[in-house]
């Protein structure tokens, strides 16, 4: 304290000159900024309002070191030792290394150099490294700390399990000190790798190469290092995927026989063969075939196989997918079609089934078939007068299915052949005759008229006589066959000419200058040509052929009575003759006549002898 002093300053001064003021009021001073690793040289002076004392003498401050900075560290994780390095401190001497965990392990050293190794340390840990340095009298205070990971502990316990049904390896491990994270690495007997990375002490792998026994280790890492590897697990993988599978119906048989190359690990192998609509057929084998019986026809089936050890099974193969043998149709009905000799069948669907096709056999031999995609088709050509077994076969693009029960079919008679018909002209009736039609219980024999009449007659012998002709009718005649099913096996057609109709409406008239008589009547059917017939009461008669409907009648002789007929006929017969129409000639000519004079009365008088 100086006395009348109002307060004071006090002066540092560093060996380069810079300063470092202090004013007070007090007599004690503090700085906070001094320069680390510097001798200053301090004096104080007092003042007051108006003067300044003289400084008083000096005295020194010996500053520490200045604290290390820049330090950098580095861990070499094959050798296992660390490295650190600092910046240098004016006035340090040597230096203090220290590497410290918070679990309470400490490693000390020094060192001259601005740099050293550390060993020594513990797997796992972190290190906190800091450097002091120290001069002759002092010690600086620790460096910030730079942080050292040593490599991590090594991972212990480890243990590999195989999910048969994921096909997934699981690795797992107890945790190590100082890992950050683990690599599990599964090997191969020729050097195949694959590994997962995990936080956790365990990990899976998906890709594992199939049907082999795998070493399996863990290694630890943090951000810098890894650790040695574990002792070594090892794992069996699952069986390799059956490839090369192929599949082949037995249509005969309706089975498949499946087959496959054989895969890496299998022991046994296992087919499952499922079909759309939920029928399952399976077979177990050693060998690399089998054969899936008990299959559902009509049905579409996929199957997989699967290889097995006494410990997984592998992922079934790719799905293959066939069809079993269609199923068998099942007939509904067959119905002969008379006309076009056609069987026409129908069948209820069958399952599998793409198409169908229909058989009609003959016990002679003769076969019809059809082919369709429909339930249904037509038996075209049948022979007449045979019995057929109709059956129906499903098919799809490689197996066709065991054939449907049998149904029979009678096809139609056969049609009656040498038609001949005779025609008798008196009565307008016509006997009708054929050669026999195998298969016929009966005939029928029918006559349609060009102009819509019908007649017909029914028999079961090989004749038969159509009685109800009309005159001047044409007629198309043919004879029918007739069994239980048909009616229509007809015989060709024969042209049968009625007889032609009685001329009708005659009318004469007489032509009194020349004596000739003009007959007329109306066309008659059927008729090609009339012969008109004059009958004298004296007996003479005179007659004229045409094809017209008149004829004059020129020799007639005089003062008779005369009846008059007309007759239709064609190229077999002639009609009755027509209603008789009399008429009488003109009067003949009066012959001999003489003549006398009356002389009385004066008048003449003719006479005739």
């Amino acid at each position: 304290m100086s006395a009348e002093a109002e307060g004071y300053m006090a002066i540092a001064v560093g060996k380069d000159g810079h300063t470092h003021g202090c004013i007070t009021n007090t007599t004690t001073c503090t700085w906070n900024d001094l320069r680390c690793g510097e001798v200053y040289t301090v004096n104080v002076i007092a003042y007051e309002y108006t003067c300044n004392s003289v400084p008083s003498n000096s005295t020194t401050i010996r500053m520490a070191p200045c604290i290390p900075q820049y330090l950098k560290s580095s861990f070499n994780c094959s050798t296992k030792v660390g490295s650190l390095s600092w910046n240098a401190s004016e006035t340090a001497e040597f230096y203090i290394v220290t590497a410290e965990t918070n679990n309470g392990h400490v490693v000390k050293l020094s060192t001259n150099d601005t740099w050293t190794y550390i060993s020594e340390f513990h797997c796992g840990q972190e290190y906190f490294l800091s450097v002091q340095a120290v001069d002759a009298v002092c010690t600086s205070r620790p460096s910030q700390a730079s942080i050292l990971l040593s490599e991590p502990c090594r991972a212990t316990n480890v243990s590999s399990t195989m999910n048969c049904i994921t096909n997934i390896a699981r690795v797992s491990w107890t945790s190590s000190a100082g890992a950050l994270f683990y690599t599990a690495k599964i090997t191969t007997i020729d050097g195949q790798s694959n590994n997962c990375t995990s936080l956790s002490n365990q990990c899976a792998m998906s890709n594992v190469p199939c049907g082999q026994n795998h070493t399996v280790t863990v290694t630890a890492s943090n951000k810098i290092c890894v650790s040695e590897p574990s002792k070594a697990d090892i794992l069996q993988s699952a069986p390799c995927i059956p490839a090369d599978v192929g599949v082949k119906v037995d249509c005969s048989k309706n089975q498949a026989v499946v087959s496959w190359s054989s895969s890496r690990g299998a022991l046994s192998y296992k087919v499952v063969a499922l079909s759309t609509q939920g029928a399952k057929s399976t077979c177990d084998t050693k060998d690399t075939k089998c054969t899936l019986t008990t299959l559902n026809c009509g049905q579409e089936y996929y199957f997989q196989v699967t290889a097995e050890d006494n410990i997984c099974s592998s992922w079934p193969s790719s799905r293959v997918y066939f069809k079993s043998v269609p199923c068998t149709p099942k007939i509904g009905s067959v119905v002969l079609d008379c006309y076009t000799s056609s069987a026409l069948l129908d069948w209820l669907n069958a399952e599998g089934a793409l198409n169908y096709t229909a058989t009609a056999r003959s016990s002679s031999g003769h076969v019809s078939t059809c082919t369709t995609n429909d339930t249904n088709c037509e038996l075209q050509n049948l022979q007449c007068s045979h019995t057929y077994d109709v059956t129906t076969v499903a098919s799809d693009d490689q197996c066709s299915s065991p054939p449907s029960t049998k149904l029979q079919v009678e096809s139609a008679p056969c049609a009656p052949g040498d038609v001949v018909f005779m025609l008798d002209c008196d009565s307008n009736t016509a006997q009708v005759e054929w050669q026999p039609s195998f298969g016929a219980e009966y005939y029928v024999v029918q006559g349609f008229g060009v102009e819509e009449h019908e007649t017909s007659c029914e028999t079961n012998s090989q004749s038969c006589v159509l009685s109800d002709l009309k005159c001047g009718f044409t007629y198309n005649i043919s004879v029918i066959a007739v069994n239980s099913v048909c009616n229509v096996s007809q015989s060709d057609v024969e042209q049968l000419q009625a007889v032609p109709c009685v001329p009708d409406q005659v009318k004469t008239q007489v032509d009194c200058e020349s004596g000739g008589v003009m007959v007329s009547w109306e066309p008659s059917k059927g008729a090609l040509s009339y012969t008109t017939v004059a009958q004298g009461s004296g007996g003479s008669a005179s007659s004229c052929n045409g094809s017209e409907t008149t004829c004059r009648l020129n020799n007639l002789q005089c003062g008779l009575n005369y009846s008059i007929a007309v007759i239709a006929s064609d190229d077999m017969c002639s009609s009755a003759g027509s209603s008789a129409v009399n008429l009488n000639t003109v009067p003949c000519v009066p012959q001999k006549v003489t003549a006398r004079m009356m002389c009385e009365n004066n008048t003449g008088a003719g006479f005739r002898s």
